[in-house]
């Protein structure tokens, strides 16, 4: 295969004593390319509130309810996404927080989904849930490469998925997925 990977742990076990903790992904490549990690999961559904302040009292106003928010987005790469592929793909590949494929409950419009959005993935990134900007993948000798997963102690339980992508010349040419659990 053109791209192999693996996790040096794949289960995360929260005790009472947690504080976070970091996993090592690492992998290799037949050949030149650049690779892009990403992790993300568990789904799950998101309430955003706006707040407003009336006569002097702030107050919860007009909630929107996102569903299949990851809980964790990690992303990882060699380059500056814009670097490695288009925005296109990039977003076909929903890598990015902000490529996210995140549907609203019906009746709310277009304009005010785009704001609470925003406020979502802004939220998540405040609680180190969500990482801006991309990690650094090393590599080592040409074709070997790592980076350093970063787990929060507010991070869900749950199932989570690692995809790393092989990319050469703006294409991709090789994906593998790895499964881990929380």
């Amino acid at each position: 295969p053109a791209l192999v990977a693996d996790l040096s742990r794949d289960q995360i076990e929260i005790t009472t004593s947690f504080t976070g903790t970091r996993l090592l992904l690492f992998g290799a490549t037949d050949g030149p390319g650049d690779v892009i990690v990403v992790v993300r999961g568990p789904n799950r559904q998101e309430i955003v509130r706006q707040k407003e302040r009336i006569a002097g009292i702030w107050v919860n106003r007009r909630p929107v309810t996102f569903d299949g928010v990851p809980g964790y987005y990690f992303q990882a790469s060699t380059k500056k996404l814009n670097e490695v592929t288009s925005d296109a793909v990039l977003k076909s590949l929903k890598i990015g927080p902000e490529r996210l494929s995140l549907p609203v409950a019906a009746g709310t419009s277009r304009e005010d989904a785009k704001g609470y959005r925003a406020a979502l993935i802004r939220l998540k990134r405040d609680q180190k849930l969500y990482n801006a900007p991309a990690a650094p993948i090393r590599f080592v000798g040409g074709r070997l490469f790592r980076t350093e997963l970063l787990f929060p102690a507010n991070v869900p339980t749950g199932a989570y998925t690692a995809e790393i992508h092989l990319f050469r010349g703006g294409k991709q040419v090789s994906v593998t997925k790895k499964e881990l659990s929380v």
